[in-house]
């Protein structure tokens, strides 16, 4: 076999495996500097809270600003989702740094002003770790738990390579991770592989346990799919799929969801599986980063968060009321009743700030009373008092 014609058989295997995880170089970013003013309200005289909520305010009408996005085009933009399709996926504009100006002040109404100096990148945020960094730390860094099944042509990892990957990728940018020292121990449980093959209420039920916000579960497997000779050379062509979940621990809401595939050929199936499983998990976990903030991150990237409210010893009209003073909160965009029975009742609320900032404006409510009886990332519990 001539020497020529042996590497361009590699060289067309490569790109065979190469193809599958193939992406757009990222646009390099254009940037422009805004300054932004943002107000917290003071609740219960805790002014520390009201000066997180105001640099949260501030982070986002510094992207509006830097996008090119009217202020008063917000309730248009109220789906965070949404929000982030148009402004940052289609190089819109996001926070690349900031600098708070002089010190935070207060108004005789309650609020707390600050005013930042941002630098507001327009371009792909996907090239700016540091961007990702600030938009973590905004989102209230979740702590997340990654749980993956990972077989190769059958037979079970003896290390992990999906799980790994994707949780050095987090921890690179500075996302809060349950221990992996912790999840090897309760991996072969009957609750943690039902949560890796499919069960929401598993995945609950251990994220509730560890503590996580979010809880990314799934498989990854390699199958052989055929050989090719060439010359004195067979190759053996190897393809990894599987599926991957996330899960918010507090409503069982799957936020993220892909089944990703990738091939790789080599002469030995075993290693050209084990590299397909290594080109899956580096697609994944290099967009997963990305993809966190986008399908999480609510108020804090410029759009909303949902919160759920669950009120204790409530009549029907006191539900009402607490309903309209939700609604007449400042950030507060949407407010849905879920249910109503056995005087409790089951509220959502959609705001632009977080679960601190709600839990406080409750917590100083007129009429009716009510005491904060249970706060976590997304969720609230309350009790009328009497």
């Amino acid at each position: 076999m001539k020497r020529g014609h042996f590497w361009a058989a590699v060289v067309a295997f490569l790109l065979l495996g190469l193809a599958a995880g193939t992406h757009p170089a990222p646009v390099a970013a254009q940037t422009v500097e805004v300054v932004a003013e943002g107000v917290g309200a003071v609740v219960g005289g805790d002014v520390a809270r009201a000066r997180d909520e105001a640099l949260r305010d501030a982070y986002r009408v510094a992207i509006e600003q830097g996008a090119g996005v009217s202020i008063a085009s917000r309730t248009d933009m109220s789906d965070f989702r949404v929000f982030y399709d148009r402004v940052v996926s289609q190089a819109g504009g996001y926070v690349q740094s900031y600098q708070i100006l002089g010190d935070y002040w207060q108004t005789p109404d309650g609020l707390v002003h600050v005013k930042i100096r941002a630098r507001v990148a327009r371009g792909d945020i996907r090239s700016d770790l540091q961007a990702l960094a600030i938009l973590i730390d905004m989102m209230g860094n979740p702590t997340i738990m990654v749980l993956v099944d990972e077989k190769n042509l059958s037979s079970p990892l003896a290390t992990s390579i999906a799980e790994t990957k994707i949780v050095e990728k987090l921890s690179a940018v500075r996302y809060h991770l349950v221990d992996q020292r912790q999840i090897e121990a309760i991996k072969a449980s009957d609750t943690a592989k039902r949560a890796m093959q499919g069960d929401i209420s598993a995945a609950i039920t251990l994220g509730e346990r560890f503590a996580a916000d979010i809880v990314i579960v799934g498989d990854v497997n390699s199958k052989f799919l055929t050989s090719t000779r060439s010359g004195n050379f067979t190759f053996q062509s190897c393809m990894a799929f599987g599926t991957l979940r996330a899960v918010l621990t507090q409503t069982g809401q799957i936020i993220w969801a892909e089944t990703p595939q990738a091939t790789k050929a080599q002469l030995s199936a075993d290693v050209a599986g084990l590299e397909a499983i290594k080109a899956v998990a580096d697609d994944v976990a290099s967009r997963l980063i990305w993809e966190l903030p986008k399908r999480a991150g609510g108020g804090a990237s410029g759009g909303t968060r949902t919160i759920q409210l669950i009120v204790n010893g409530c009549s029907y009209t006191q539900m009402n009321q607490i309903m309209q003073a939700l609604k007449d909160m400042r950030g507060v965009t949407a407010v849905y009743r879920r249910t109503f029975e056995n005087n409790i009742a089951v509220i959502d609320v959609q705001t632009t700030g977080n679960v601190d900032d709600l839990a406080a404006r409750l917590d100083s409510l007129a009429s009716p009373r009510v005491e904060v009886v249970m706060v976590t990332r997304d969720k609230i519990e309350v009790r009328v008092m009497r």
